[in-house]
């Protein structure tokens, strides 16, 4: 079992930067609920682009898709769902609200090997 962690851990390590900047990138372009276009086919994008089978269109929301890998067991699945809440301000990389622009809106994005790196911090 712990290769398999391993493994993951190496996975992830590896695309750190890429899933950072994805990350980043969403955050500028905020888009609010029901019309993160931008993002969702920039996630669909770096999906594919790892070898992913994409469905799009996902039970008929023109911006929700599927990524699927590999067949059999385990069946694993992670829910993403993000937008830029109108009217509110947050600074990026900063885990509390600061009020920097009062037009600026806040898209809420996890990023991964952040969360991991900060954990293994403490």
């Amino acid at each position: 079992m712990q290769e398999i962690y391993r493994f993951i851990d190496d996975a992830i390590e590896t695309r750190c930067q890429t899933f950072t900047d994805i990350a980043d990138e969403i955050w500028d372009h905020p888009e609010t609920r029901f019309e993160e276009f931008w993002s969702a086919e920039r996630l669909a994008s770096a999906l594919e682009a790892e070898g992913f089978a994409l469905t799009r269109e996902a039970g008929g929301i023109p911006n929700a898709f599927i990524a699927s890998f590999g067949s059999g067991k385990p069946v694993v699945a992670l829910l993403g769902e993000f937008d830029a809440l109108a009217g509110l301000s947050q600074t990026a990389h900063c885990a509390t609200p600061h009020q920097t622009h009062p037009a600026r809106t806040a898209t809420a994005v996890v990023i991964i090997c952040w969360e991991r790196r900060r954990w293994r911090a403490r």
